[in-house]
């Protein structure tokens, strides 16, 4: 395991750091990132939706690599 990607392994608090930061036309903001307690989900958290009742909601996917180091997330059962 490669413990030198920042994005796969936690840094310091417990956390995975940013891979990227979207920013919208209507003032919403995304982050990208690797979930600290499972670095196979990918998960993009969006706030301050300007639509009534919305102020964040989170998107999350399963995948195998590291977006960023390559390094398989996943093992086989």
């Amino acid at each position: 395991m490669d413990k030198s990607c920042l994005y796969c392994n936690k840094i310091p608090y417990g956390d995975t750091r940013n891979i990227g930061t979207q920013r919208f036309n209507n003032k919403a903001v995304s982050n990208i990132k690797l979930n600290p307690c499972d670095t196979s989900l990918l998960t993009a958290l969006t706030w301050n939706v300007p639509n009534v009742g919305a102020n964040s909601y989170t998107v999350t996917t399963r995948i195998n690599y590291c977006p960023m180091c390559g390094r398989k997330l996943v093992e086989a059962s």
